[in-house]
C-alpha cells in the first residue's frame, strides 16, 4: 500500500493508504482509501430485486479487516455512501453466478451529488460497533 496525498478538510492535505481491491480472479474492482471502500460502477449493476448495492463478501471481510468503515459507490454523478456495519447487519448473501456476494437495500444508503462533501460524522454518530 502506497501513501496519497488526498485533500481533506481546509485543504488540508493527509497522507492516506491507497490501495486498489481486486476480486478472486485478480480483476481490480475499486480502491480502499482510508477508512473507505469504493467503486465506480454502471447503473445495470445495481440490483433490481430487491434494489441495492452490492459488493464480493471476500473483498467486504478483507476491508473491514483493513480497517475500513464505509463504502462508496459513484454512478450516474451520485454516490451512495454505507457503513460497513450496515452490512453487517442489515445486508443479505446471495450468489447469481458470481460469487457470494453481500447487498444492502438503498434504504441503508447516503445518497448526494458527485461534489458535495461525504455527512462523515453523521454516519459516524450513528455507526455501531461489531
Amino acid at each position: 500500500m502506497t501513501p496519497t496525498p488526498i485533500s481533506g478538510p481546509a485543504g488540508k492535505v493527509s497522507a492516506t493508504i491507497v490501495r486498489d481491491v481486486r476480486r478472486g480472479d485478480g480483476r481490480i474492482v475499486g480502491q480502499l482509501r482510508g477508512d473507505t471502500l469504493h467503486k465506480t460502477v454502471k447503473r445495470e449493476h445495481m440490483l433490481r430485486t430487491p434494489p441495492a448495492w452490492a459488493w464480493d463478501d471476500a473483498i467486504l471481510t478483507a476491508a473491514e479487516k483493513d480497517g475500513a468503515r464505509f463504502t462508496e459507490i459513484k454512478c450516474d454523478g451520485l454516490i451512495y455512501r454505507a457503513s460497513l456495519s450496515d452490512f453487517r447487519h442489515h445486508g443479505f448473501y446471495f450468489n447469481r453466478g458470481y460469487g457470494i456476494q453481500r447487498g444492502l437495500t438503498l434504504a441503508y444508503w447516503h445518497i448526494r451529488p458527485i461534489g458535495e462533501p461525504a455527512p462523515a460524522n453523521q454516519l459516524a454518530l450513528l455507526e455501531v460497533a461489531p
